[in-house]
């Protein structure tokens, strides 16, 4: 079971469907109707090539853990809201929710 939530605007939602999680989220943030995460993974600047901007995560971004483990400086670069040229619309958490084994 996955929680999808919008880090932007705050909804969520629950699925199975590991292999498209973000379709399980329909959210007010977006006012045309697309699929995110296609859009994301078509970004020309995806895996951190969005040279020379700086990290949007947070102002030192040692709570980035995008691209380093937590504590870290990111070095920036990545996909972003606000970031020129990135088609990245919405950033979204996914949460993991073990099933119990009896």
């Amino acid at each position: 079971m996955l929680r999808v939530e919008c880090k932007q605007c705050g909804a969520s939602a629950y699925t199975d469907n590991g292999a498209d999680p973000d379709a399980a989220l329909a959210c007010p943030c977006c006012v045309l109707p697309h699929d995110h995460a296609a859009a994301a993974n078509a970004c020309p600047g995806a895996g951190a090539q969005h040279a020379g901007v700086p990290c949007p995560e947070v102002e030192s971004g040692a709570g980035c853990t995008i691209l380093t483990p937590l504590g870290e400086a990111c070095p920036g670069g990545h996909c972003g809201l606000g970031v020129p040229g990135c088609t990245v619309c919405r950033p979204v958490n996914i949460t993991l929710y073990g099933i119990p084994v009896s």
